[in-house]
Parts: C-alpha cells; structure tokens; sequence
C-alpha cells in the first residue's frame, strides 16, 4: 500500500509501475468458435487487427475490434484463407492497411495476404505464396509499403514483401540462420533495420539476429545467443531504435526477459531475469507489447496457477529489465495469447478462455 500512496502524491498513480488490474475491461468475445494461433496489432489508438485460426471452420479469418475506453466491440469476420493455418502473424503498414502472413497447412507454404480496412470491415486480397515447407512465420513493417517476414524452411529465412496497393511482390531471400529457427518472432527498429528472435535448432539455444534492409535486399547479422540453454516460443518488440526486449521460455518452461542492444549489425544482449517461476508458455510471436521505451507487458498462462491469463509488467533500463508482481486478468485457463498498445495507457491483448468453449477473447488491460 505504501508505494501506491507514494506514487499517489507523485501523481504516478496511473503508472504501470503500479499496474494491478483494477482498471481493466470487460473481455469480449470475437469469435464464438474454439480460437487458435491468432495476432493482434494496432490500427490506430480506438481500432485493432486480429488475424486467427477458426477451428469450427478450419480456416484463417480476419476481425476489426473498436476499441471505447476499456470496452471492446467486434466487426464481422472475413475469410482470408480456406486452408488450416498455423503460424500467424500481423504488420500494420497504416489505419487501413495491414498484412498477415501464416504457414498454409494446405499447402505447407508460408504465405502473406493483404488486408484493406474501412470502418470495422476487412477486405482480404488473394494470398500469395512467399516460401515453400516453411513454418514459424512472424512478419512487421517497415514502412506502408514494405514488410519484413522470416520463417523457418529448415533454416532461417527473411524476404522483404513490397507492397503497391493490394498487390504484394515477395522479393528474393536472404538465410540469416544456417539451422533451422524455430519460434520466430520479428520486429522493426526502423524503417530499414529489423531484429529476429529464434531458436536455433542446432544448439537449441535463444538467438537474435539484425536484419539490415537496402531496397529489396536484406543482410542479416551475426546471431548473438540470449539463451545458453534450450527455450520454446520467442515474442520480440522495440523499445527504441537501439533496443529491443525478447520473452520466451526456458528449459523448464518458465518466463524469461533480456534487454537486445544494437549496434550497427551487432546484437549484445543483457542479463536475462525470470519473470514466472512456472510455464509460461505464451504460444504466439507477438505476446509482448512494449508501450514506451522502458515500459513493455508480457501476457502469458500461468502454469503455476492452473493457467489462468496474467500479465507482467516488465520495466527496462538501459540494458536491466526487472518484473513487477503478475497479475491475474482471466480466472479461466487461457492460452496463446497476442497482445499490442493502442495507446500509452492501454493494452490489449486476446486469448482462447477455456472456461468460455475456447472463444477467441479480447481485453484492455488499463494501466
């Protein structure tokens, strides 16, 4: 208590510092089927993208959430793509616009669909094939007319999609892990500077690597190790234009966080800190939503607490991350969680309850 009035008489009290749930929002349901791999993202501080897995119908849809306060409303479903997918992953390239790439298990191909938005209604284009036999697809943006997407064909693998109205031309590939790199997650630094996060099947290990882009063309980075052991599951977002934060989940499952600095093509990596001491196991590339440059929110099932959806805040400086106490927002078993900051105040983030048919859900967590 002691803190809180501190803070109070600082005028913190809103911090996220501080964050413990008493503000948050009512979840919502957006889609009344089970709800698998699913991403969500920011259109603009009142309008979010969620691409997911539609299990009833085996298939890849596409749902505008309006964002009012904390109260979430949804649009209605689109159809992206027929087939089963896996793997999905969302970059906004403005309000309007969006791209979602997915392992197609239909084809086994990594594939990207553009996504037009008016109002709450998603208009999917035709997908296109981006890289046969490939799997852990994660994908962000450069710019409005430029994407970065990584995947995993055995090794890992990054293309720039360039993207002229509705039509994406997927350009040619450079490997920037010469093993196979699973858990994919990327992210944007700048408008031609990206940082992947994996894990390296060689070793097992947690690995990171700079994606440096020149029109069409990337060149990757030597990978710097974040994790001497075997980890599941990587979710990476920028802090600023030097520095990213990495979750994932060690050996045993627990929750881990480092600090990513970057110079130039080199990745030097902090000392990682356990923000759960139980599984942790996240289950999508885009879990971890940075809302500043020192302030990021991690949501994740808590294994030690018969799953139920929590969310951490952890709080960077320089290359230091520490974690404040979880806090409970689900009293239900829920899992693959994907969440985003609308706005400084806010996050977003949704899940499949368990203890609701696996509905796909959406909740504001308010600072």
């Amino acid at each position: 208590m002691l803190p809180e009035i501190i803070a109070s008489l600082n005028g913190e009290k809103r911090s996220w510092k501080y964050y413990d749930g008493t503000r948050n929002g009512s979840a919502a349901t957006y889609e009344s089927n089970r709800c698998d791999n699913k991403c969500l993202q920011a259109l603009s501080s009142t309008s979010l993208i969620v691409a997911y897995h539609d299990q009833a119908n085996n298939d890849l849809d596409v749902c505008i959430l309006t964002l009012s306060g904390t109260s979430i409303s949804a649009g209605t479903p689109a159809l992206i793509d027929g087939n089963e997918p896996d793997d999905v992953s969302v970059a906004v390239l403005s309000s309007t616009a969006a791209v979602v790439c997915y392992r197609d298990m239909g084809t086994g191909e990594a594939e990207a669909a553009f996504i037009s938005i008016s109002g709450t209604t998603p208009t999917p284009a035709v997908p296109v094939s981006v890289n046969a036999g490939s799997a852990d697809t994660s994908v962000c943006a450069l710019s409005s007319t430029k994407a970065v997407v990584v995947y995993n064909d055995g090794a890992g693998g990054s293309r720039v999609l360039s993207i002229a109205g509705a039509v994406i031309t997927v350009e040619a590939e450079t490997v920037f892990e010469a093993d196979a790199a699973s858990d994919c997650s990327v992210c944007a630094l700048s408008s031609s500077v990206a940082v992947v996060t994996y894990k390296d099947g060689g070793d097992t290990y947690g690995k990171a690597a700079v994606l440096s882009v020149s029109g069409t063309a990337i060149t990757a980075g030597t990978p710097a190790t974040f994790e001497s052991g075997a980890i599941t599951y990587t979710s990476v977002c920028k802090l600023s234009s030097d520095k990213a934060l990495v979750c994932y989940c060690d050996a045993s499952g627990y929750g881990k966080a480092c600090v990513l600095s970057v110079s130039g093509t080199s990745i030097s990596p902090g000392t990682a800190i356990t923000f759960e001491s139980a599984t942790s196991h996240f289950g999508c590339d885009k879990a971890l939503a940075a809302v500043s440059e020192t302030i990021a929110v991690i949501c994740y099932p808590d294994g030690g607490n018969s799953s139920r959806g929590t969310a951490c805040v952890l709080l960077v400086n320089g290359a230091t991350v520490t974690s404040r106490t979880p806090v409970v927002f689900e009293s239900d078993g829920a899992y693959l969680y994907s969440s985003c900051s609308p706005e400084e105040s806010k996050v977003v983030t949704t899940y499949r309850d368990s203890g609701s048919s696996n509905y796909g859900r959406a909740i504001c967590l308010m600072r």
